[in-house]
C-alpha cells in the first residue's frame, strides 16, 4: 500500500466500476464535508490531506485501451468509487469555470483528468454512465434522472457547482472590499481576481494535495474478501445492498458465457431498482422484505434467520465451494430469485400501503383492518404469497378476500387477548406461505386452518 495523489492515481489508467458494485450513494452531508474540507486545505495552507483508501483490481495481464494517442491500463475500482467520482465531478466544475473566465491554458488539463473524445478517465456503470459523462463533458445532461443513483449524482454536481460559485463570489468581493486584490511580484504591484485564484487553488488542492492510500489487488480471489471487509466497515449498507453486491460478484466470477453474464447482471440491477422503488413507496423495511423473500424462496423456518449472511451459505448461494450445491443449481436459483423479487416487492408495497384504487374489490378495506390490529408483520409472508397468486390468476378475488377476513379475525382475537401467537402457530403461518408460493396448497385450506385457530 502507498500514498498517491489524485494526479498520480489517474496516470496511465482508466478506472471502471464493475457491474457488481453499487451505484453512487454519497449524499449532502458527504458533499458538504468534502467541499469544506478542500476549502480548509486552501485557507489553512495545508500541504497534505488524507481522503481514504482506493482499492483496484489490477491483474498481471491488464487490458489496455486507446485513450487519445496513448494506450492506458483499464482497472476495476473495488473500493473508493464515491471519492473518485466526487473528485472528478468537482474537478470538471472547476475547470469549466476557469475556462469560462478566460483561463484557456486549463483546457489541456481536461484529457489528463477527465476525458478524451468519447472516453472518460473514470467510467461509471449501469444507469449513471451516460449522465456522468454528460456532466463532466458539457456541464449539463439530457438524461432524465429517475433512479436513486442518477438523482444523487445530479444533486452532487449541482451542490458542488453552487458551493463553488458562492465561494468564488464571496472571495472576489472580500478581496475588493479589503483591498487585498493586489499582489506584488518582482517589485511590481498587479491586480488579481481572488475568485480566479480560489479556483486555481482548488484545482491544485484536488490533483496534488489530496492523498489516498492505494492498494492494487492482483489475484481475483482477493476481491471477495475485500468486498466483505468493505461491507463490514460500511454500516450504512443495508442487507439488501449487500445481497445485491454479493449476487453480482457471484455472476461476475462464476458465469463464463458473456451473454449470460451480462443478462443476469442486468436482471439483478433492474430487479433491485424496482425493489428499492416499491419498498420506498410504502415506507417499508428492507430487512423485513428480505425475510419475506427468504421464507418464500428458501425456508419457512425462521429460527436461524441471519438476514444477509444466510444467503451466502454453501447450501444456498455458495461463492466457490460447490460441494453442497452445484454451480448450475446455484445459478438457476439466482436467476429464479432475481426474476421474482421485484414482483414480491410490488405485493409487499401493496399490502403495507393499501390503495383505495385497488382492482381487487374490498381489498383496501380488509388490508386496512388487518393493519389496525397492529399484528401484520407475522402474516406478511403468507399475505404476500396469496396476493401474488391473485395477481397471477391462480386465486380468485373472492377466495383472497375470504382469506384476508380470516387473517383479520385471527389478528383481532390475538390483539384482544393481548397475546402473541405461539411459535408453533407462527411456524404454520410461515409454512403455509411457502406452500402457497410453491403451489403446494390451496388458499381455501389455509383460510379454514386460520379460522380454526
Amino acid at each position: 500500500m502507498e500514498l498517491k495523489t489524485f494526479s498520480s492515481l489517474l496516470e496511465g489508467r482508466i478506472f471502471q466500476i464493475p457491474d457488481y458494485q453499487r451505484g453512487y450513494v454519497w449524499e449532502q452531508k458527504q458533499w458538504k464535508y468534502f467541499a469544506e474540507d478542500i476549502d480548509a486545505i486552501i485557507d489553512d495552507k495545508i500541504i497534505c490531506n488524507y481522503k481514504g483508501t482506493i482499492v483496484i483490481y489490477q491483474p498481471t495481464c491488464m487490458p489496455k485501451e486507446n485513450y487519445g494517442t496513448k494506450k492506458f491500463e483499464v482497472v476495476d475500482i473495488v473500493d473508493g468509487q464515491q471519492r473518485l467520482i466526487t473528485c472528478s465531478l468537482y474537478l470538471s466544475i472547476i475547470l469549466n469555470e476557469l475556462i469560462k473566465n478566460g483561463e484557456d491554458e486549463f483546457k489541456s488539463e481536461i484529457p489528463i483528468y477527465l476525458l478524451s473524445g468519447t472516453k472518460s478517465k473514470i467510467r461509471l456503470h449501469n444507469d449513471t454512465a451516460d449522465l456522468y459523462f454528460d456532466l463532466i463533458s458539457k456541464g449539463s445532461t439530457n438524461v432524465n434522472a429517475t433512479t436513486v443513483h442518477q438523482k444523487r449524482l445530479l444533486e452532487c454536481y449541482n451542490f458542488l457547482k453552487l458551493h463553488l460559485r458562492k465561494q468564488t463570489e464571496e472571495r472576489r468581493e472580500l478581496g475588493i472590499r479589503l483591498g487585498k486584490n493586489f499582489v506584488t511580484e518582482d517589485g511590481i504591484s498587479k491586480e488579481i481576481d481572488l475568485g480566479i485564484k480560489y479556483l486555481k487553488d482548488l484545482f491544485d488542492a484536488i490533483i496534488r494535495k489530496i492523498k489516498f492510500s492505494f492498494y492494487p489487488i492482483e489475484v481475483e480471489d482477493e476481491i471477495g474478501l475485500t468486498i466483505e471487509s468493505m461491507s463490514f466497515r460500511r454500516k450504512e449498507l443495508s442487507p439488501l445492498d449487500l445481497l445485491k453486491t454479493y449476487l453480482m460478484y457471484w455472476v461476475y466470477i462464476n458465469v463464463d458465457l458473456p451473454d449470460q453474464k451480462e443478462d443476469l447482471i442486468n436482471a439483478v440491477i433492474k430487479t433491485w431498482e424496482e425493489a428499492y422503488v416499491n419498498i420506498a413507496s410504502c415506507n417499508g423495511n428492507e430487512e423485513q422484505f428480505l425475510k419475506i423473500a427468504w421464507t418464500l424462496y428458501h425456508s419457512y423456518n425462521p429460527e436461524k434467520w441471519c438476514v444477509y449472511n444466510d444467503f451466502k451459505s454453501n447450501d444456498i448461494i455458495p461463492l466457490k465451494d460447490f460441494s453442497k450445491k452445484s454451480r448450475k443449481d446455484t445459478q438457476d436459483f439466482i436467476s429464479n430469485f432475481t426474476s421474482g423479487l421485484a414482483g414480491i416487492s410490488m405485493q409487499y408495497s401493496s399490502i403495507i400501503s393499501p390503495s383505495k384504487a385497488s382492482k381487487i374489490q374490498d381489498e383496501y378495506t380488509w388490508l386496512s383492518k388487518i393493519k389496525n390490529t397492529g399484528n401484520i408483520s407475522n402474516y406478511l409472508p403468507l399475505m404476500v404469497a396469496a396476493r401474488k397468486k391473485v395477481i397471477e390468476g391462480d386465486i380468485t378475488d373472492v377466495s383472497y378476500i375470504n382469506f384476508l377476513k380470516a387473517i383479520e379475525q385471527f389478528s383481532s382475537r390475538v390483539s384482544t387477548l393481548s397475546e402473541k401467537p405461539s411459535n408453533a402457530v407462527l411456524s404454520e403461518f410461515y409454512k403455509w406461505a411457502y406452500d402457497i408460493f410453491s403451489n403446494k396448497q390451496k388458499i381455501e385450506s389455509v383460510t379454514n386452518w386460520i379460522m380454526e385457530q
